[in-house]
């Protein structure tokens, strides 16, 4: 509208033939979705002292291309929080929390994050077939209905105990790269308890990093990735 309307751009261009051509390139913040409206103008002064104005209006849609993550947790934990603030620190990624009901629809997003999910008491079903998943498995997730997904990854545990495991990292791992500074904080970081028991993982898993129990690889996986029902799976 007139009223809104701010100008953003006033270049001066220097001719000195009437044959000539003259290009700007304009940085336009696309702060919303929706049609925008811009009108360029180009005012001169003609040899005889008159001023001369031409004017064109054009529209340009803004479309809304982020990447949409739903995050789904068996319960509140200060995990989540963290999860959508490292996120949404990328412009063009937004996160929704979602519930699991059937009113959603989990193949409208990009990504969709578990967090320690299935749980022992959790009777929802995660059809996420064919969409790029995260699966942060925890103590309330439950092992066996994990391991009914079948998302290429499979945690038989013995008698639900756990090791205090460190991160070392799997300097063949080529399905992406991280900087080497990351990776040493990542190294470094405070021991997390992982199931105790043996893996089967699918034959395209690739270890980014593995459990170290003390100074030893006990060889399972603690950051993993593979492509299972035609999309990514992370654990």
């Amino acid at each position: 509208s007139a009223s809104s309307a701010r100008l953003i751009h006033k270049p001066a261009v220097r001719y000195d033939d009437n044959d000539f051509t003259h290009s700007e390139t304009i940085a336009i913040d696309a702060d919303k979705p929706g049609l925008r409206s811009f009108t360029v103008t180009l005012s001169t002064t003609l040899p005889d002292g008159t001023a001369a104005v031409s004017r064109r209006t054009i529209a340009i849609e803004v479309i809304d291309g982020r990447r949409k993550v739903g995050i789904l947790a068996a319960a509140p934990h200060p995990d989540i929080s963290a999860l959508r603030q490292a996120i949404e620190r990328n412009p063009n990624y937004e996160t929704v929390l979602l519930t699991g009901a059937p009113g959603e629809k989990l193949a409208d997003f990009d990504l969709l994050v578990l967090h320690n999910l299935p749980a022992t008491a959790d009777t929802r079903r995660y059809p996420i077939d064919r969409v790029p998943a995260i699966f942060i498995l925890g103590s309330q997730t439950d092992l066996p209905k994990f391991n009914a997904l079948h998302s290429g990854l499979e945690i038989v545990a013995k008698n639900r105990k756990t090791d205090e495991v460190t991160a070392l990292r799997n300097n063949s791992f080529a399905l992406f790269s991280l900087d080497d500074g990351c990776c040493r904080r990542i190294e470094q970081l405070p021991p997390l308890s992982a199931p105790f028991g043996n893996c089967r993982t699918a034959a395209n898993l690739q270890t980014l990093f593995s459990a170290k129990l003390g100074n030893i690889d006990s060889g399972r996986p603690l950051i993993a990735c593979c492509q299972q029902d035609g999309a990514r799976r992370t654990f």
